[in-house]
């Protein structure tokens, strides 16, 4: 009987103990998430501008909004206007997850990024498009390898 109580409180402490554990590292695992969505929303902006630069070179299309862009792009060539779209959608996706998580209380960013994760992975459960996504999913992780290889699983990302 002793021994018994003995080894359920044990147990209750260590898990107590990998609880807080845990739970103290959430906000620098957060804090890298911030970075890296960051860092994606750059190299995001850098993929979208000269696509656009491009568009409206070829096509002499006027930016005006990038709403009234794709359409006009739409009805030269489709497939660039949905691509375009596409990176528009996942730049303005990456600009709400960063600012939701930025607006929450430390202790809650945690909880915020993985609730964006989980909506974006049913979204693309859910989406027809799997190519664009597969190498987006591809561009981000390599973006996360090279920058913090132990998020990655180790130095062999490189």
């Amino acid at each position: 009987m002793l021994s018994g109580a003995w080894l359920l409180h044990s147990v209750r402490l260590a898990a107590a103990l990998g609880m807080a554990i845990v739970v103290m590292q959430a906000p620098a695992v957060t804090a890298n998430i911030r970075r890296h969505s960051l860092q994606l929303m750059r190299s995001s902006g850098e993929d979208i501008a000269p696509r656009k630069a491009s568009a409206q070179r070829f096509y002499g299309i006027p930016i005006e909004n990038e709403e009234g862009f794709v359409t006009r792009l739409r009805a030269v060539e489709s497939s660039n206007a949905e691509t375009f779209g596409d990176a528009l959608a996942r730049e303005k996706s990456l600009h709400a997850s960063y600012d939701r998580i930025a607006r929450d209380p430390d202790l809650w960013r945690p909880i915020t990024a993985a609730r964006d994760v989980l909506k974006r992975r049913h979204r693309r459960a859910t989406s027809d498009r799997p190519n664009g996504v597969r190498e987006f999913r591809a561009a981000a992780r390599s973006v996360v390898c090279r920058s913090d290889p132990g998020l990655a699983g180790g130095s062999w990302a490189r």
